[in-house]
């Protein structure tokens, strides 16, 4: 099971820099508690965001700050690295997720990043990152990345705004990623069409199984037990 582990909170690069403020990131902790079994295996996932120094404001409760430097400095890079990596820590954690839409610009911190945190954890932690579904198909950045700094990327298939209609004609196509660390897992949710047929095999053409890899599948509204058993139904008939 996946759950968001916490948050990382970065100032845009070169944004507001004549302002003030405690630092150049902000760590939010998960707020709710998170009921499993104890045998249940965990993916602790971070959620890395961007935003202006004047909205950081907005992250107060965050309880983790760093002394003041630039945010995507390499002395910042190994601090987001290690909060990142003491996830390996926690009771029953299988893997670490990283969630980060990271921008054009931001690539090349985000690369050096994955090979801080590759660096800092266990080899027998797995590190997953999820992926804009244009990394997987058009835009394959990820294949630079050094052998073995991640071992999956998730394409997230859901929400994906003017990309949607090209992603949909592409996996209707039967068409596999052409970047290799896409190719294992998929991110759904359960109340887009896309994903939907994707649950139910219904895609005509496809040249591969989709019940060969991993999904990841979310939902808008709380999971309950129900919800949980009507996915699993779908994806295991």
């Amino acid at each position: 099971m996946a759950f968001l582990a916490k948050t990382i909170i970065l100032p845009a690069p070169g944004k507001d820099a004549h302002k003030k403020t405690d630092g150049p990131f902000l760590v939010r902790p998960r707020l709710q508690p998170l009921r499993v079994s104890s045998a249940t295996p965990l993916i602790a996932v971070v959620r890395i965001e961007t935003t202006s120094r004047q909205n950081l404001g907005a992250y107060s409760s965050s309880t983790n700050s760093t002394s003041a430097a630039e945010p995507h400095s390499i002395s910042v890079r190994e601090l987001i690295a290690s909060e990142i990596a003491e996830l390996q820590n926690l009771p029953g954690i299988r893997t670490i997720q990283i969630d980060y839409d990271a921008t054009v610009s931001e690539r090349e911190f985000y690369a050096s990043l994955l090979s801080d945190v590759r660096g800092k954890v266990s080899a027998s932690i797995p590190l997953s990152i999820t992926a804009l579904a244009s990394w997987c198909i058009g835009d394959p950045w990820l294949e630079h990345l050094p052998p073995g700094t991640i071992q999956e990327a998730v394409a997230m298939l859901f929400r994906m705004g003017p990309d949607s209609a090209n992603v949909a004609k592409f996996l209707r196509a039967g068409k596999e990623f052409p970047v290799a660390s896409c190719r294992g897992s998929l991110g759904l949710s359960t109340d887009e069409p896309l994903s939907r047929d994707l649950l139910n095999a219904k895609l005509p053409n496809s040249l591969f199984s989709f019940r060969q890899k991993r999904i990841y599948v979310f939902s808008p509204r709380r999971w309950t037990a129900a919800a949980t058993d009507t996915v699993l139904k779908e994806w295991q008939p």
